[in-house]
């Protein structure tokens, strides 16, 4: 038993070098772009803005740098901080993030640099986590998932998948605006190395996902499983979260699915003829009108139809074929003195 635990150990002291490596080999990149950086020339400076920086900050510059990134946040925030306290998770910075939920800004925070959660010497307070999941979208749903992930010193933060912040700042334990510890974070805006940062960081949080929706499949256990569906959606994966629910018969969960679409739907994050839609409209022959959640059922499809067809009415139309229009009309979705075009039109 001590020796498997031993190579246990190895394994995940190995899995963690090998990730860190990989950030230290980026940060190194980032590190000769700001070189790079300073050694241009002025006449060459607006060109090479053109084309993304790498900026280094340091102490006062950082504090200030991540209010305004977060502030221009206008669909998607990532954040990853090894541990988070309320020295930076104060009244101040939940109001900045309520005001993000407000205009459909979805946020993955993800903590921990311990191996296992219950090793975490500087865990994020109860009290502190319970606010961060208390902040809602104007349609109810979480907008801030909270995870511990662990097992990384990385520190990072990604906007819009446009902005990266990373360097040696603690961003959600250490506020920055006092004792100046020599700290420097760099500012990166360069479209490949973004977007490198970003398939790391919203891996970890796609991994963590999947493995909450196994642990909810096998308790049957929906809080976990709306967790899954809610920071799939955060990573524009609709798509995976449907064909979950669809495989495992997970019907009940369709509303929730619908309020997690329809978040995309209003900030044109999701298309109203993406092929989800018909896919979940499929499954309509499958519920029953005797389910308990068949009001919330209803109002979800009523809810998406009319987004979808606020922006484009004919792919709403599009979408209502006869079978599916039998489907709404049995489960009252709509009245059977409606038709289509009569359905549609209320919402344009």
């Amino acid at each position: 038993m001590q020796i498997i635990n031993r190579n246990h150990q190895f394994e995940r002291e190995a899995i963690l070098k090998q990730k860190n490596t990989e950030i230290e080999a980026r940060l190194e990149k980032i590190r000769q772009k700001a070189l790079e950086a300073a050694a241009k020339a002025t006449s060459e400076e607006d060109n090479y803005k053109a084309l993304g920086e790498a900026v280094q900050l340091r102490d006062g510059q950082i504090s200030l740098a991540f209010s305004e990134v977060l502030n221009s946040a206008k669909s998607q925030v990532l954040i990853y901080s090894p541990w988070v306290n309320q020295a930076v998770v104060n009244e101040k910075f939940l109001n900045l993030l309520q005001k993000l939920a407000n205009r459909g800004v979805r946020i993955l925070i993800g903590h921990g640099i311990a191996r296992r959660q219950e090793d975490e010497d500087k865990p994020i307070p109860p009290e502190v986590e319970k606010k961060l999941r208390a902040i809602k979208t104007p349609d109810g749903l979480p907008s801030v998932q909270v995870l511990w992930l662990g097992d990384s010193h990385v520190k990072e933060v990604i906007v819009d998948k446009q902005i990266h912040l990373c360097g040696s700042h603690n961003w959600l334990s250490y506020r920055g605006d006092y004792l100046p510890r020599g700290e420097s974070v760099y500012k990166v805006t360069i479209p490949h190395q973004v977007q490198e940062a970003y398939e790391f960081l919203a891996n970890r949080f796609q991994n963590h996902a999947e493995k909450l929706w196994r642990n909810a499949l096998e308790n049957r256990d929906s809080q976990l499983a709306v967790e899954s569906l809610c920071v799939w959606g955060a990573l524009g994966m609709e798509d995976i979260a449907l064909k979950e629910i669809q495989k495992n018969n997970w019907f009940e969960l369709l509303p929730i699915w619908l309020n997690v679409a329809l978040q995309g739907l209003k900030y044109k994050k999701l298309s109203g003829d993406s092929a989800s839609f018909k896919t979940a409209l499929s499954l309509l022959s499958q519920v029953s009108i005797e389910e308990a959640f068949i009001e919330q059922l209803q109002q979800g499809w009523r809810k998406v139809i009319g987004a979808i067809a606020i922006n484009n009415p004919k792919t709403a139309l599009n979408l209502l074929s006869d079978e599916i229009w039998a489907q709404f009309l049995r489960l009252n979705i709509a009245q059977n003195s409606d038709s289509p075009d009569k359905f549609i039109s209320q919402y344009t």
